[in-house]
């Protein structure tokens, strides 16, 4: 009962999503310092490392390769500040990878190419074209996954 209280530490899955977050939560505090010390706190006091100390490596290599994707594909500016669609990409990070996709999507105008109204009505749009909006979107974040005792069957693929 008057024993110290042992120092807890979380686990996060780590994702690239997970390290946008971070850089979002350091750019944005009020208290730089204390942020940067917190985003470090959650990469240093990962439980994945707790008992394997080799994998402290693999973690800063995962570290590394997502800042240059962040980079490469924007979502990052040259001084490591988030950029515009960080929010929505960050929001969305429960279903990574889709909301990358999502992003690039809107990015790239394809929902505006796709989503053109009547030319009779320019409030309304085709059934068609809310039908493959929805299977899009569906395919993007409404997917299930099937128990592992479903998939021990022959020639099953999961995009099926």
């Amino acid at each position: 009962m008057k024993s110290n209280v042992p120092e807890l530490r979380g686990q996060f899955p780590l994702s690239i999503s997970l390290v946008l977050r971070l850089m979002l939560l350091a750019a944005k505090a009020d208290d730089k310092e204390d942020a940067k010390a917190k985003v470090l706190s959650v990469l240093k006091h990962s439980l994945m490392t707790f008992k394997h100390q080799n994998e402290t490596q693999v973690l800063k290599l995962y570290c590394v390769f997502s800042m240059q994707f962040l980079l490469s594909e924007g979502y990052l500016n040259e001084d490591c500040y988030p950029t515009e669609f960080t929010g929505l990409v960050t929001h969305l990070h429960y279903h990574e990878p889709s909301n990358f996709v999502f992003v690039a999507f809107l990015e790239k105008g394809l929902f505006h190419q796709l989503c053109k109204p009547l030319p009779e009505d320019s409030t309304k749009f085709p059934d068609s074209v809310m039908q493959t909006l929805v299977v899009i979107l569906a395919n993007l974040f409404g997917r299930s996954y099937l128990a592992p005792c479903r998939r021990s069957l022959q020639n099953f693929y999961q995009s099926k």
